[in-house]
Parts: C-alpha cells; structure tokens; sequence
C-alpha cells in the first residue's frame, strides 16, 4: 500500500502546481476531474489490499462523512442501490439549493473574517438539518435501507 501511496504523491505535487494557475469554473472542473482519478485510484488499492468486510466499512464511513447528499448524484451506487427516482433527486436538489443559501452568506462571513469556529458550527447545524429533510423524502424501506449502508456511526468521543 505505501507503495501506491508513493506513486500518488509526486501526481498530487503536480496537480496541486496546475491547480494554482487556473481559475473558476476551469479550476473547479480540474479539481473535479482530479478527485474522480484519485478516488478511482485509491478504490483500486483499497480492493487489493483489504478485506471484503474492510471495504464494506470503509464505504460505510465515507457515506457517514457525505451524508445523503450523495444520493443527489444518479451515477452513486447509493442512489441505484436505493432506486431514487428522478421525482426525488428533484426534492433533494430543492434542499440543496436552499442549503446553498443559507449557508452562502456564512461563507462570506468567514472569508471577511469572522469567527471561523462559530461560523462552522453554524454551518454544520445547517447541513445536518437539510441531510436529514433529505432522508424525511426516503420511503421507509429506503430509509431503513440507508441505515444498514451507514452502518455503526464512527463516535470519535467512545
């Protein structure tokens, strides 16, 4: 594994030099880009390198990090393995988008030098309130569904 690793790191310096040169929606698109190769990249060593049961909580924990928000995106297994039909992917990007919102003048705020630690706990109170309306738009056996894929909550306080 710290052979992969290895590999990774001089793509990374590389990446993270061209990042620096481009902007807005070129940049986004880059970074983009970039995190779909690293992620794929990694999976790969991931899956040769753990076990089955391994893997399953790896995926286990990166959902708890995203949260339902990954359900938005028709390509994320999630989504497929909860059958989310497009009528709901529309009520979720409504979430989102007044998400978006609330969350937009928190950001300025930081950026104008507020205080960083209250504006993220805002910012988290935020989002874990639109994730859960999210999941409120899941049939029960979806929602049942979704507990089993996030599996044991990772509590960092036990």
């Amino acid at each position: 594994m710290e052979k992969h690793l290895q590999e990774l790191f001089p793509d990374a310096m590389q990446f993270f030099q061209k990042l620096q040169d481009l902007k807005g929606e070129e940049r986004e698109k880059e970074h983009k880009a970039y995190q779909k190769k690293v992620g794929e990249k990694l999976t790969a060593v991931l899956k040769e390198t753990l076990k089955e049961e391994q893997l399953k909580r790896v995926r286990q924990l990166e959902l708890q990090q995203v949260g339902a928000v990954v359900l938005l995106n028709g390509d994320d297994e999630s989504g497929k393995d909860l059958k989310i039909t497009d009528e709901q992917r529309k009520q979720f990007m409504a979430v989102i988008q007044d998400l978006q919102k609330k969350v937009a003048p928190l950001i300025k705020e930081a950026q104008s030098g507020g205080n960083h630690e209250e504006i993220r706990s805002k910012v988290m109170k935020i989002k874990k309130e639109h994730l859960d309306q999210i999941v409120a738009l899941l049939t029960d056996a979806q929602k049942k569904q979704w507990q089993e894929m996030l599996g044991k909550t990772l509590d960092l306080d036990e």
